[in-house]
């Protein structure tokens, strides 16, 4: 856990090293910002997806499963990064940074994938990519073609989570057809823009 005064070493380390973040954001999203960008747009050169569109519940959901071990296990290398990054975070503030993350800005995609590689995954995530909070399930058109597939893979392999809803992707990932040129395929119907 961060106390108070770790977070205000770390607070002042991420204003000097990272100058161009905004002083508007909220302190406890600087780390983030670093990586995921300053309104949460993600950048793929740093294997960091876009957290804007997401909300708080699974924002919250994801770090305590960095947090507890859940996420960031076996090739997850990307993974394992955010599950020390989790780890210095207290309950409240993954709360905190949850619902600062899930007011950021967000281009909600409206128009329906009609590829039927993606009518398995719209039962869970929408039609149009949109995601269903009450389901647990995020949006995913904002993610990026790169993230989505590593995640995909990552899912087929068992690597990517623990929890209840990881397994579901886990079972969905399982079928033959997953090769990995079929995932570069989905991650791109999803992906790709409007």
């Amino acid at each position: 856990m961060i106390g108070h005064g770790a977070f205000a070493v770390f607070f002042c380390l991420c204003v000097s090293f990272f100058p161009s973040l905004s002083r508007a954001m909220e302190p406890i999203y600087f780390a983030c910002a670093s990586c995921h960008g300053e309104a949460g747009q993600g950048n793929p050169s740093k294997f960091a997806p876009a957290l804007a569109g997401l909300n708080a519940a699974y924002i919250a959901r994801q770090m305590h499963a960095f947090r507890s071990g859940e996420r960031g296990i076996n090739d997850d290398v990307h993974g394992q990064n955010m599950a020390l990054i989790a780890k210095a975070y207290s309950e409240a503030q993954i709360e905190a940074l949850a619902m600062i993350i899930a007011k950021f800005p967000t281009v909600k995609s409206t128009k329906p994938i009609t590829d039927p590689n993606y009518s398995q995954c719209a039962a869970c995530h929408g039609r149009a990519g949109e995601g269903n909070a009450e389901m647990g399930a995020p949006a995913l058109r904002h993610l990026g073609q790169g993230y989505i597939a590593r995640q995909l893979r990552l899912y087929r392999t068992g690597a990517r989570g623990n929890d209840s809803l990881s397994q579901l992707m886990v079972g969905a990932m399982s079928d033959e057809k997953w090769t990995d040129e079929a995932i570069e395929r989905l991650a791109a119907i999803i992906a790709r823009p409007d």
